[in-house]
Formats: C-alpha cells, structure tokens, sequence
C-alpha cells in the first residue's frame, strides 16, 4: 500500500506539473493558425530581425511604425503558415538544390535580383560577382574578426539567413499560385465577345454630373437603407475581436513654474558659455540636445530648420559670442559661436577598409597596400573592389561620395572628418578606426565656402515630476468623488477633462485614437478586461487616461449600429446618384447641349473608347461608358448611371481597329489576364478562410 501510494503520488505530480507546463505555453501563444501555434518569443525573434533592418540603415521607428512593422511581420508569418500548410497537401516543397539555383545559380530569385545589396549603384541592375563575393566573406570560416567586426558579420549571417527563407518562400508560393492558375482558362464564348467589341473603337462626347454636387437636403437615408447595404456588403466591416471603450483623459501641460525652470536652464548655459567653459560640457549639463562639434555652411544652416532668429545671430556673430536667451515656442534657446573657417565644401572620398593589423595569418598589409596606391592613386578603385571589408563601397571603387564635414563625422566619426579635411587632394593616406584600417582617397574638393561651428542650447519646457504628480493626483481625486456619479462625463467635462465615448478598439490597432498616442496599454487593458470593468489611471504620452469598458465584441461582423456613421455617407452617395439618374431619364432630354444648360457641366469628349479600356481620360474606371461606347446606338442621347455620377451620352461613330488581336491572342490575352488575378487572389482567399486566432494584445 505504501508503495502503492507513493507511485500514485509520483504520477498524480508528474501530471499536475506537466499540465502546468503545458498551461505556460499556452499562455505564451502569440497567435494560432489552423490550430497550430506560434509563439511570442519565436513571432518577437522575426519582429527584431526586421527591426534590425531597420537599425542598420540608420532608422528609427516610433511606436506607430512599430506597431505597423509588427502587423506587417504576423501577417507575413500566417501567410506562411497557410502557405506551407496548403503546399504540403499537394506534395508542393523547395529543395535544398532549388534554394541554391535560386541563390546563386542561373535563375536567381526576384528576392536577390531586388536586394540593394547586390544592386550596381551606377546601372541600378543586378551584380551577380558582388553576391558571390559576398557569400564567400560571409562563408569564410578562416577569417579572424575584431570583436565589432564580428558582430556586423553576425548580424549579416542572420540577415542572409532570413534572406533565404524568403528565398524559399517566394518560390514555394510562385509553385502554389501557378499551380492553380494554370486550371484557369477563357471559355469560348467570352473569347467571342471580347474578339468581337475589341474589333472597334468609339469617339463620343457626354455631360457628366457628379453626385457630390447633390445637397443632402436632397436625399433621405433611412434605417432601412443602411440596413440593405449593410446586408448586401458584410464583408467589409469584417473585424478582429475588440472592445467598445469610454476614456476621460487629463492633458499633463507644463506649469509656469516649468517654463520659468526651463528659461532659467538657459540662463544657466549662457552665464557658463560666457565664462568660456567647454561647450560640450555645458550642453551636456544644461540642453536637451548635444554640442555637436562640426562646422556647417550657411547654405546647410539655412536648410537645418533652425530658428530664424538663431540664423540672423550666427551669420552677423564673431567667434565666441553668445547670445541672450531666445524664446521659440515650447523652448528656450542659446546659442554661441563657437568657430567659423572658410574650407572646401564638400570632399569626393573613397576608402579601403582591412582588418585591423594582425587579425588573420595572410592579411592585406595596409602599409605596403598604401604604398603602391600613393604611387598609383589611379589604381585605388580596382584595389577596393578586390581587398575592401565594406561590401557597400567595395562595388563602387570604394567610393562613399561627397561628405560635408557633418556627414563625415557621422559615417565614421569626428577624427575621421578632420583627417579628411586636412588631408592632400589625390594622395592616399592611412586612417584607423573602430571598424579596421582605412585606406583613404580624397578624389575633389569643392569651393571653399564659410562654415560655422554652433553650441546651442536648447531647454524645452516639459511637464516637471511635481506637475505631472499635481495632475494625476487632481484625476484621481476627480474619479474617486464622482465615480458612482450617473453623469460622470458631463461632470468630467465641467471639471476641464477630455472624454471619448464608444471608441471601438481592436488588438493591432497602434493607438486608442488619434489625439492619444503612445496608447498601446489602453488597448491592452481594454483586451483584458471584461465589460463595466473601470482602469486605474494609466499615462499615454503626455495624457493620463482612465478607461471603462463599455463592451466586447468577437472576431466577425462589426453591427450595423457601430458602423452606421461609416456607411451613411456611402449610401447617401448612391441615393444621390439615383437622385440624379432620375432626373436625368425624366427631363427626357433631346440633346447634350440642353442637358449642360440645365446642369451647368461642360460638354466633354472622349476618343479612341473601347468596351476594354480600363481608364477613360478625366475620368477613370468608369465601366458603364465603357458598354455605352461599344453598345449604344449612334447619335442618341443615352443616360448612363455611374460610380457617384451619372452621363448623358452620344456616341458620335464607331470605326474598325486595324491593331485588333485575332481572335488566338484574345484568347491568350483573357486567359492570362485571368491566371494573373488567380495568382494575386489565391492565397488572399485561403487566408481569409483560415481559422487565425491573434493573441498578441496579451503581451503589448
């Protein structure tokens, strides 16, 4: 028994910890699709990646962008789910001999070819010798790095690799949607059609009359209106599950004390400028933004977006001088000048980048590399494609092109703009970095302009700790006397806070509204919290929010109530546009020219119509001038009911096209015209059938 019990124990505990395990994961779902999951911290490896991307050419995102970049990359991972998922039922796959016939073979991928990595700078087209170039650094497993060169070659290998399974991808939907396109072909009897209304051309003039001009005085929508067009077009107020929320919300707005805080900062600056302390001290101390020790010319200062104000100073300053205390707007501002030199403008520079010395056995020594290049500058280009680290450059001769010393100090770094700037046109010298050793070329020199060196000092007025404090505690005191309150919005608003009412939240939504940004929390609390449910104070940007949520709603039609106010103006769109047709067939009007009397709309012309042609001059898509000028009688007035305008038109004559296609090419034209849009829509239409669960509100 004893033996017994403890087996039972043993087992009884191997479940319950295994169901906890099993519960851990499931709560760190990201997403399902078809019941297979994905979760969060594999979706994040793909979201950083692409954030990478971003990082490594220069960018930032805000949390918009982010937002947007994370939707951009669920809905790239559940088109692949749906795609591998779809492809492994017909026995669809990429194999690994494939993957490198598309990578480096005679039939490279759209993926590659489109890289800007492997694009000619000069021509815009495809370097297939930089890619394999690249491959082989990338692959060269003798190589030695310093530790920041290593990390960059990391940082490629991820990329790279993620560029192959987008590789992979493409070709494995190209399969999937040719697949399926080549079931699709024109019939016989739409061939006759089209062959035969592509056999002429129609010149035409009409009266066009556009449903905006319609007062809405004019049209009445009703419930019932709204209720057929609601019913006839569900599909598009398909929605995501969400929730309904109210939001009162407190503006956090400096006090006067944090204006006088922030003049008084810059007060501060000056009197230290004044004293000839470091600027870069100073700033460092007493600005919002940094000294940056470079010199720019008027022409770049003009085109900064500095304050006028700062201009007029600096042009008429001598070296040295600051300012008084400038007010602009949310700011208070100094400036010094701290030098002006007259230097050429901008430099055409070229580099070499190696390893630093004694990396690798076998290296490019850089001494004896510099060597043979100031004796023959002329083969500086040639040496680059051959021995240069920075792929980038390499392909262009090493060319980085013209820096102005602000841009030179923010490829490399400041020493990096000095020793160009001090360096002899024509003659190759050697510059060490963080990232190796340079080899450097300064091609051309443009005209010497004046430049100027700037300090400035810039205090913006933010909402201090104790005012945001004073806010809050104001909010808080506000909900706790009025919370039971059945008028608590009309208290809030006579109180001096905001309120929102009804505001409809979905989970990838990057903000509760507009005027809230930085509200991605509001939209999570709302997802996690049930209806009546009332938040603490939560901070959104430079507003404090309180939250209730009013409703929740599941994944699938939005209710014609919430969308109302949405669609109105869609059908009243139309009913004016019948308003109009209306008019138009009951006048019965004899000619064009009566019509554009009545309605004062000019006579317009339109030539060389055919019951194809997918936009018409002036116009657009408008199909129903299409049929009209393949159809109608000639000279006859015939009313015509558009997309938001309604046309009285006369189809002037009807002449035989010589450049008609015979009735084969029709055929070949429609039938690819078709498997084309198969190709776009195929997958889309899968997806939208596809049983995808988004949990990601949970974690952001």
């Amino acid at each position: 028994m004893v033996i017994g019990f403890a087996l039972l124990a043993f087992l009884a505990g191997d479940l319950i910890n295994g169901g906890s395990t099993l519960l851990r994961a499931r709560e760190l779902n990201a997403f399902s699709v078809n019941k297979e999951t994905v979760q969060i911290q594999d979706y994040n490896s793909r979201v950083e990646q692409m954030t990478e991307q971003f990082r490594a050419q220069g960018q930032t995102l805000n949390e918009a962008q982010t937002v947007q970049l994370r939707n951009q990359v669920f809905s790239t991972m559940v088109a692949e789910q749906i795609l591998h998922e779809e492809a492994n039922k017909i026995g669809l796959a990429v194999t690994p001999e494939e993957t490198f016939e598309l990578v480096q073979g005679d039939y490279i991928s759209p993926v590659i070819l489109n890289n800007p990595m492997f694009l000619n700078p000069e021509t815009g087209t495809f370097n297939k010798a930089e890619l394999l170039n690249f491959l082989k650094t990338l692959n060269d497993k003798s190589a030695s790095y310093t530790p920041e060169v290593q990390a960059q070659m990391d940082q490629l290998k991820s990329m790279w690799m993620e560029t192959e399974k987008q590789v992979r991808n493409y070709s494995l939907s190209e399969k999937y949607t040719n697949l399926i396109a080549k079931a699709i072909v024109a019939n016989s009897l739409e061939v006759k059609r089209a062959h035969a209304t592509d056999q002429t051309v129609s010149n035409l003039v009409y009266v066009g009359q556009n449903a905006r001009l319609v007062s809405d005085s004019l049209v009445n929508v009703t419930d019932a209106d709204l209720k057929a067009y609601y019913d006839a077009h569900k599909e598009l107020v398909r929605t995501q599950p969400g929730a309904v929320v109210d939001l009162i919300y407190a503006n956090i707005t400096p006090s006067d004390a944090d204006y006088q805080k922030a003049k008084d900062d810059a007060g501060a600056a000056r009197e230290e400028l004044l004293n000839g302390e470091d600027p870069s001290l100073v700033l460092g101390e007493y600005s919002d933004i940094p000294y940056n020790n470079v010199y720019i010319s008027l022409a770049e200062l003009q085109n900064s977006g500095l304050p006028q104000q700062v201009l007029e100073f600096v042009t008429n300053a001598t070296a040295g001088q600051v300012s008084d205390v400038m007010a602009e707007g949310d700011n208070y501002l100094v400036a010094m000048l701290a030098g002006k030199k007259n230097s050429p403008e901008s430099l055409r520079v070229r580099h070499i980048v190696l390893a630093p010395k004694g990396s690798y056995k076998g290296q490019v020594d850089a001494d004896s590399l510099l060597q043979v290049l100031q004796a023959t500058p002329a083969a500086f280009a040639a040496a680059a494609e051959e021995h240069s680290l920075d792929r980038n450059s390499s392909q262009k001769g090493g060319e980085i092109g013209w820096l102005n010393e602000a841009q030179a100090t923010q490829y490399i770094g400041a020493d990096f703009a000095d020793a160009i700037y001090k360096a002899t046109v024509g003659r190759p010298f050697e510059f060490t970095s963080k990232f190796g050793e340079h080899l450097i070329l300064v091609e051309e020199a443009r005209a010497n302009v004046d430049k100027y060196n700037i300090a400035l000092a810039v205090n913006q007025v933010t909402a201090s700790t104790d005012t945001q404090t004073r806010v809050y505690n104001d909010l808080s005191h506000f909900l706790a006397n009025n919370k039971d309150v059945e008028g608590i919005d009309t208290a809030a608003i006579n109180a001096g806070y905001q309120v929102l009412d009804d505001l409809r939240v979905m989970s990838a939504q990057p903000m509760v509204a507009n005027n809230i940004p930085e509200s991605r929390e509001v939209i999570r609390w709302a997802m996690n919290n049930k209806k009546g449910e009332v938040s603490s104070i939560m901070e959104a940007g430079d507003k404090y929010v309180v939250a209730r949520v009013v409703d929740k709603f599941a994944e699938g039609y939005a209710d014609l109530k919430s969308v109302e106010n949405q669609l109105r103006p869609i059908v009243a769109s139309e009913k004016k546009t019948d308003y109009l047709y209306d008019q138009l067939t009951a006048a019965g009007y004899s000619s064009l020219q009566a019509y554009a009397d009545a309605c004062g709309q000019p006579i317009d012309t339109l030539n060389y119509v055919k019951y194809s042609t997918p936009q018409l001059e002036a116009i657009g898509s408008e199909p129903a001038l299409n049929a009209v000028a393949a159809f109608a009688p000639l000279n006859t007035p015939t009313p015509v009911k558009g997309n938001g305008s309604v046309y009285l038109v006369n189809v002037l004559s009807r002449e035989s096209d010589p450049t008609a296609a015979a009735e084969d090419a029709t055929k070949v034209e429609l039938t690819n015209s078709r498997r084309g849009l198969v190709r776009m829509r195929a997958l889309d239409v899968v997806m939208s059938k596809a049983d995808i669960k988004d949990l990601r509100w949970k974690f952001f």
